[in-house]
Formats: structure tokens, sequence, C-alpha cells
């Protein structure tokens, strides 16, 4: 007996639909995924392997992006207005019985704020498509108040590292928040945002935040 398990990755047509229909004239990312499964048993007394089983996964991914602006001079979209890094993986542990291994089906993808943050940075995009271990960091939902804080704090971060000339902020803001300074300015900036998002989990931690990183800032967020 032989045992072949195969996997595929695609973008099918239906599924496109399904976005479409989904957001109709929106600007509203969709990310879908279906997942179809199929088992072949195949009998044939007269050969040296009489049984073969296939086991077939067909998997289905697609996303449908806005676009930043809908009527250029050309009559063109303008660029994606969403960031999204997608990754899917699929791998079967075989047995000593027929039919008694495990296949593991694993999915992840980032995108918004998690894949803004990530986009310069080549080594978590890789995490994030080749679908290689834990997610990179969990944010929580805050209230509307403290979102809109959390929101400022991190475009105050992100100006900074515009100019190689804030780098030494950068690098206050980070040993503030006790991680290493780095000397690419976008990673330090990623880094710091990214312990922003751990940090930031209500009102509460928003204030220690801002109390905490106001000697450096001057603001208060």
């Amino acid at each position: 007996m032989s045992l072949h398990p195969t996997t595929s990755s695609r973008a099918g047509p239906l599924a496109l639909v399904i976005t479409l229909v989904l957001t109709g004239c929106g600007r509203t990312l969709v990310f879908a995924e279906q997942t179809g499964f199929n088992l072949s048993i195949v009998v044939k007394s007269s050969e040296a392997t009489p049984l073969n089983v296939n086991i077939g996964l067909d998997r289905t991914v697609a996303s449908l992006v806005p676009p930043i602006h809908d009527n250029t001079p050309q009559g063109r979209v303008d660029g994606e207005g969403v960031n999204m890094f997608a990754g899917f993986a699929a791998h079967y542990d075989s047995a000593t019985q027929p039919l008694a291994g495990n296949l593991r089906i694993r999915t992840q993808f980032a995108s918004g704020e998690a894949s803004t943050v990530i986009a310069e940075d080549p080594d978590a995009v890789l995490q994030v498509v080749n679908v290689s271990g834990a997610p990179l960091f969990t944010a929580v939902v805050v209230d509307e108040a403290t979102e809109k804080r959390k929101v400022a704090i991190n475009k105050y971060i992100r100006g900074l590292a515009l100019s190689d000339s804030n780098k030494a902020t950068l690098d206050l803001i980070a040993q503030q928040l006790k991680l290493p300074p780095d000397p690419d300015i976008l990673k330090e900036r990623n880094m710091i945002i990214i312990e922003i998002a751990k940090r930031v989990r209500d009102k509460e931690s928003m204030d220690a935040l801002s109390t905490l990183l106001k000697p450096i800032t001057k603001e208060n967020f």
C-alpha cells in the first residue's frame, strides 16, 4: 500500500467572486479561504502494489485589496490601500497503519497595522508567509478613546523614523521600553511599535505608557 498526501494552493474564480459580492463597492480588505479534501482508493490485485491511496488537499485563497485612489489621470488605481501578507502550509505525519497519520494545516496572515509594521522587515515577513512559528505579536481590542491615543503615539514614532537626525530620540524611547537599540532606524521603529501594541491593553496601560515616555516625547498621548 502507498499513501500519497498532496497539497495545492491557488486563487480560484469562485473565491474571487465571493470576495466581490461581500465587498461590493466598499473599501474593505477581504481575505477568503476554502479547503477541499479528496480521498481516492484504487485496488488492483494484478499489480505488485495492489492498494493505492491518494489524499488530495485543494486550497483556494483569494484577497481583494482596496486601492489608495480609484481615479488617477491615467484611469487606473493608485497603489494598494492596505498591506497584507499571507502564508499556508500543510504537513502529513505518516503512521504505521494506513490512514492513521495526522494531517496538519496551518495558515496565517497579517494585514492592516500589523502588516505595515513588518513590511520593511524581511525576516518578519518570512515568518508570516512561511508559517514558521507563533504569531509575532497579538494586539488586543481597546476602547475607541484609547485606540485614538495609541494611533497618535504610533504616528509620532513613525514620524521620528523619517529622519536619521531623530535616531537618538528613538534610542532613548527603546531604552525606556527595555528594548535594545537597533542600528537600523526602521527596524528599531518596528520594534518599538510592536512593543507598544503589546503594552497598551486598556486606558490604564495607555496612561502608564504616556507617563513613561513623556520625559522624552514631551507629549501627553
